[in-house]
C-alpha cells in the first residue's frame, strides 16, 4: 500500500501553466515544471545553474494509424551537470511543448547519480505497459552505471520521490498497468450451450496481418471456463470498412 505524502507547489509569475516549483516535505529533492514558452525566463533561475536530470516533453494531439487510440507524448530524458546550457541546445534542436527537472536541494548530486537516474528513468519508460504507443527520443539504451550500494540506494530513494511526483504533474507514463478486475456474469446472464464465438474489432492492419494473415488473434481476457466453449473467433473491420470474417479456434 501506498504511504501518503504532502508536496507544496509554488507559482513564481501567478500563472501555474508557466513556471512550477514543486517541493515535497523530508525530501532534498526539488521539482521545476516549466512550459517552453517561458523558457527565455525559466533558464534565468538558480535552480537551472545546477545538475539535475530533466525531460521534455511533446504533447500528441493525433492518433496512433495502427489501433486508433490517442498517442502518448513523445519524451526525452537527460542529464546535464548545469541544466540550463543542456536544455538551451535542446530548445534550438528538439521540439517539446514543456518540462520537468530534478535538482537536489543540497547540492549533492553528481555525475554518477545523475547518469543513473537518466538510466534508470529510460529504464521505465521501455518497459512501462504504455511504451507501444510512446516515441521516446532517447535513441541510445545504455547500460547501468555502476554506484556503491550506498549511493544505489539513494538514487532508488530520490528516484521513487520523482516517480510519485510526475503523475501530479500530468505525466503518467512512467506508471506500472494496474491488473483489470473482470466482473462475473451471473450464471442466469449466459447461455452456455450457445456461445462458441467470441467477436472483435480490428483496426486494418492488424484485421489483414494477424487475422487473416496469421488466422490468429491478440490475447483476449476471457472467463477460463469459457475457454473451451470457444470454436471461433469472429473479427470486424472498424470504419471505414465493416465487414465480419471468422476462423477456427484451436484450444488444448
Amino acid at each position: 500500500m501506498s504511504e501518503p505524502f504532502t508536496i507544496s507547489l509554488f507559482v513564481p509569475d501567478g500563472n501555474p501553466k508557466n513556471i512550477l516549483i514543486v517541493d515535497r516535505l523530508n525530501w532534498t529533492g526539488l521539482g521545476i515544471k516549466f512550459a517552453k514558452c517561458q523558457w527565455p525566463d525559466a533558464n534565468k533561475r538558480a535552480e537551472f545553474s545546477k545538475p539535475g536530470i530533466y525531460i521534455l516533453i511533446a504533447d500528441e494531439e493525433e492518433k496512433d494509424q495502427k489501433n486508433g487510440l490517442p498517442l502518448l507524448p513523445r519524451l526525452y530524458v537527460g542529464q546535464a551537470e548545469k541544466l540550463r546550457n543542456r536544455i538551451n541546445t535542446h530548445n534550438k534542436q528538439k521540439e517539446w511543448d514543456w518540462g520537468m527537472a530534478f535538482i537536489s536541494s543540497n547540492d549533492k548530486l553528481n555525475r554518477g547519480h545523475l547518469m543513473w537516474l537518466e538510466y534508470a528513468l529510460i529504464q521505465k519508460a521501455r518497459q512501462s505497459h504504455r511504451s507501444q504507443l510512446l516515441y521516446l527520443d532517447n535513441n541510445q539504451n545504455p547500460p547501468e552505471p555502476h554506484l556503491s550500494e550506498s549511493d544505489k540506494a539513494d538514487m532508488q530513494a530520490f528516484l521513487k520521490e520523482i516517480l510519485q511526483i510526475l503523475p501530479l504533474m500530468n505525466l503518467c507514463v512512467f506508471e506500472e498497468p494496474k491488473p483489470i478486475i473482470p466482473i462475473p456474469l451471473l450464471q442466469s446472464e449466459i447461455i452456455t450451450s450457445v456461445i462458441d464465438t467470441i467477436v472483435v474489432p480490428a483496426q486494418e492492419e492488424g484485421f489483414k496481418s494477424v487475422f487473416l494473415g496469421e488466422d490468429s488473434w491478440r490475447a483476449v481476457r476471457i472467463a477460463s471456463h469459457m475457454i473451451e466453449k470457444l470454436r471461433f473467433i469472429a473479427a470486424y473491420q472498424t470504419s471505414p470498412v465493416l465487414c465480419v470474417d471468422t476462423c477456427l479456434l484451436y484450444t488444448s
